[in-house]
């Protein structure tokens, strides 16, 4: 059974976009006027679990809810996954670029002036360096 995860930093960045799937929930939950706590009652869930799945802080929510969903708002499942999956297939092609890009930027956040001063003009020698060697190559 397909389940979508809760937004966690470290193991589910690049599973799914629960923040995609929670800005159409809540637009064709507009598009039919209907407030959060009527479409609870229609689905029989609490007001909360929309409210957390709109703003794309969820626990744990199956497909079969997630269909449910659909069909009290008059769509269909792809409706509502659209741009998540979207999403995940563009995290995808970049999962291991957007890993080392984050890792990197934990790693700034905690040099001191000096240290970024340092590291900058290292990463410039290396690119310069780079450069001049693939120039080589060609010639």
């Amino acid at each position: 059974m397909l389940c979508l995860m809760s937004y966690n930093k470290r193991r589910y960045d690049n599973m799914f976009d629960n923040m995609a799937l929670g800005k159409r929930m809540k637009y064709y939950r507009n598009k039919k006027n209907l407030s959060q706590k009527q479409l609870a009652n229609l689905v029989d869930m609490p007001q909360s679990t929309i409210s957390r799945l709109e703003r794309g802080v969820i626990g744990l929510f199956n497909i079969k809810k997630l269909s449910i969903l659909a069909d009290a708002l008059d769509v269909t499942l792809d409706d509502l996954l659209y741009d998540s999956i979207d999403s995940l297939k563009k995290q995808t092609e970049n999962i291991s670029f957007s890993h080392y890009e984050m890792k990197l930027k934990e790693l700034l956040l905690t040099f001191n002036d000096n240290q970024l001063l340092f590291y900058n003009h290292l990463i410039e020698n290396f690119v310069t360096f780079k450069e001049l060697s693939q120039k080589e190559k060609k010639e």
